[in-house]
């Protein structure tokens, strides 16, 4: 935890229909599959899509241990832009 205080600034806080949008984002757009913790980092950028526009920036993709009917569930679910 010393290491994450030091070095991060801030934290974002995401909704679960947030990470299930960025879940569909993930799969529809780059054909990867992503866990809910997984594409955490990606509804948080996308949270934040106003702050950052016309910055580049990266998140890190880890975990693809997602359950069949839940990642089903997910993608049959429309998107609700958050």
């Amino acid at each position: 935890m010393e290491i994450i205080w030091q070095n991060v600034a801030r934290f974002v806080e995401v909704l679960e229909a947030e990470i299930e949008c960025a879940m569909r984002v993930l799969y529809q757009d780059t054909h990867n599959l992503a866990e809910g913790a997984a594409a955490a980092a990606l509804a948080g950028a996308m949270r934040e899509s106003d702050t950052n526009r016309g910055k580049r920036i990266g998140v890190i993709l880890t975990g693809g241990n997602v359950d069949a009917d839940v990642f089903a569930r997910v993608l049959q679910t429309e998107a609700v832009e958050a």
